[in-house]
């Protein structure tokens, strides 16, 4: 009996897969397309890491994605025309004062994106200076999908130790108001990384006891070039708070939801349980000028917690507030999802997104959900999930192999879709700078009517030599081929399309014809070239 060749299965398959659907063909259920890779470094040592994500509001097909290499400590705009088939790296402009893309002790966001309603493009990135640990935020404008910038160093907190504040502005978030032209708003976290810090450098405080993180807003009128001074959104409230992030409302009110850290009294003995963890939301109607704070969400803490990294959106069809967060009081984690109908005033109970448990407990974010709502009013979420751990060891305090998954809501949130896997294979935490070094933040999401667009960050290209990290990306879609990549505004071909799909098709192929020729002759691994340290924890 004679056997098919491997390669000529994956010819066949190839083919057959990327062949272009019957006219009229729709595709009945959410289905997620496999991972393109979004950064193409040639370094061997690289660490692409939290990628965030914006769609052009007249072109769906128009993609942004920013994100961060910790070891080049730099960061970059990747720009797609294509629904994400193909990308262009855009690097953002150097600043002498503030030369490497601060990824120190990054616990949360290292870049935001947000496009405006004329399509001017904002990211948000924050510099910091490696001799001093000072920290900025700063903004880059772009009308040409990065072509070119304009950048504008925003208003920092300056240094004083003995008012709490070190300097160190970071985990930057960014949303343009939708009406209001010109007006963006950007948020951040102050005292980052101060936890990595020595008592020599803070001249003998204390993280979390005398140098708190406080959740700052500052608002610009004229498009980015200039910014108001920053406001502490979370007032007179004395403790440790997370960044804001971001949304708009219908009638202009910018709702800021932040979350905090918390820990048993300084001198109390051991045991004693940390007073419960907020989840907050700081709503200011005068343009970010004031802001009046409201808890919304409150969990019992264990002996410290930190409640991190809310994602809201805002639908102008319903003028529903929504919000989802990594529950992880009581119980198993969960991916938590709350809406306001009035404002943001009164709010739900908690919905669980996750349908399957995590193998363990943990008391900080691991899931980092996002949250996003498309034009025709349904809900996305994506997340980080565990729940396909073939390594998970029940006696140990970490996971290892990691996948994306996602839902969708067309409710307003009452009741959730069975979870899909984005990921095409899993990602082995046990590489890159994630787990490692505590380089990780929320997940990329944006979305249309169409589909919803991912991006994460991945491990699949490397190994204990190089413990590199690239950046994936898929839609998961509600149309067929054919309806997503012709969608109005990009001007597509959609035989143009194909074409190029055959071509990659081609180089698969290709590829795996390469791999077959030289799988034999095992190579030793390059050595690392030469260049700056990682600014990671």
């Amino acid at each position: 009996m004679s056997r098919c060749r491997p390669l000529a299965i994956c010819v066949v398959v190839v083919l057959a897969v990327l062949a272009p659907p019957a006219a009229g063909a729709e595709d009945t259920d959410p289905r997620a397309d496999a991972a393109v890779q979004v950064t193409a470094t040639p370094a061997a040592t690289r660490a692409h890491a939290v990628p965030t994500v914006a769609t052009h509001p007249d072109d769906p097909r128009t993609i942004a994605v920013a994100q961060g290499d910790a070891y080049a400590a730099r960061c970059t705009l990747h720009v797609s025309t294509d629904a994400g088939l193909t990308w262009t790296a855009r690097p953002l402009p150097d600043v002498a004062e503030w030369p490497r893309c601060n990824m120190f002790a990054s616990f949360g966001p290292v870049t935001g994106v947000a496009f405006a309603q004329d399509g001017t493009l904002y990211v948000v990135r924050s510099g910091i200076d490696p001799t001093t640990y000072h920290q900025r935020v700063l903004l880059d404008r772009t009308t040409d999908l990065g072509a070119s910038f304009e950048t504008t160093v925003l208003p920092w907190v300056e240094p004083d130790l003995d008012a709490g504040q070190f300097g160190a502005d970071a985990l930057p978030t960014v949303v343009a108001d939708r009406d209001e032209a010109g007006r963006v708003y950007v948020g951040w976290m102050s005292n980052n990384g101060t936890w990595n810090l020595s008592e020599e450098v803070l001249e003998g405080k204390e993280y979390y006891w005398d140098i708190k993180s406080r959740p700052y807003v500052s608002v610009s009128d004229d498009g980015g070039r200039t910014f108001s001074d920053p406001v502490d959104v979370a007032g007179d409230m004395d403790g440790w708070f997370s960044e804001p992030h971001l949304t708009v409302a219908a009638d202009g009110a910018v709702h800021a939801f932040f979350g905090q850290n918390v820990r048993p009294p300084k001198d109390a003995p051991e045991g004693t349980l940390a007073p419960p963890a907020n989840l907050w939301l700081a709503t200011s109607r005068d343009g970010g000028r004031t802001f009046t704070q409201q808890a919304i969400h409150t969990r019992p803490a264990k002996e410290r917690d930190w409640l991190s990294g809310p994602s809201p959106a805002f639908d102008p069809a319903t003028g529903a507030l929504s919000v989802v967060w990594e529950e992880t009081g009581e119980g198993k984690p969960m991916v938590a999802f709350m809406r306001s109908d009035d404002g943001g005033r009164t709010w739900g109970e908690p919905v669980r997104i996750n349908d399957v448990e995590p193998k363990r407990e943990w008391s900080y974010n691991e899931m980092f959900p996002s949250l996003a709502v498309a034009p025709n009013g349904r809900l996305d979420v994506a997340w980080y999930d565990w729940r396909n751990d073939v390594a998970f060891d029940p006696q140990a305090d970490e996971n290892r192999w990691q996948d994306v998954y996602y839902s969708y809501s067309t409710d307003g949130g009452r009741s959730w879709a069975p979870n899909i896997k984005v990921t095409d294979r899993a990602i082995d935490r046990s590489l890159g700078v994630a787990e490692t070094y505590g380089v990780k933040g929320p997940i990329g999401l944006a979305t249309t009517d169409e589909a919803a667009y991912v991006a994460w960050d991945d491990t699949r290209n490397s190994n204990e030599d190089t413990s590199s990290q690239d950046v994936y990306f898929s839609r998961v879609r509600f149309a067929d081929p054919q309806t997503l990549f012709s969608t109005a505004g990009a001007g597509g071909d959609s035989r143009a399309l194909w074409g190029a799909l055959g071509a990659g098709a081609a180089l698969a192929v290709g590829g795996l014809v390469l791999l077959v020729g030289t799988r034999a002759a095992r190579r030793e691994p390059r050595a690392a070239p030469q260049g700056a340290e990682p600014v990671v924890r």
